[in-house]
């Protein structure tokens, strides 16, 4: 079960909300935040949902469809000229269904007063 603000967001089996989420992610390091915008871009065609950022890491995460190559992936990141410190493919977690879904729930005026 997935809280917000005392309310339920979501429930069911852990393997059901990474599905329901999509199961496979690519992280993007980049040398520097001002990166995240060009690495998005880049990665778009790829994506099969919103990606998201931390500027403090500067790390980006994209939620990509299943079967995504790899090596496109990295080729498309050189083309836009992004500066990748670091590029790995990984599963859903927990944690990306909580923010995925705390996401979708709010607006972003909702957003900005919690």
């Amino acid at each position: 079960m997935v809280l917000d603000r005392g309310r339920v967001a979501a429930a069911g089996t852990p393997a059901d909300l990474k599905a329901r989420i999509g199961g496979e992610r690519i992280d993007v390091r980049v040398a520097a935040a001002a990166d995240l915008p060009a690495g998005e871009a880049a990665l778009a065609r790829f994506a099969e949902g919103p990606a998201t950022s931390d500027p403090g890491g500067p790390v980006l995460t994209v939620p990509v469809r299943p079967g995504t190559p790899f090596l496109e992936v990295v080729r498309a990141l050189d083309a836009a000229g992004v500066a990748a410190t670091d590029v790995h493919r990984r599963e859903a977690t927990l944690d990306d269904v909580f923010l995925t879904l705390l996401a979708s729930s709010r607006t972003p005026a909702t957003a900005e007063a919690a």
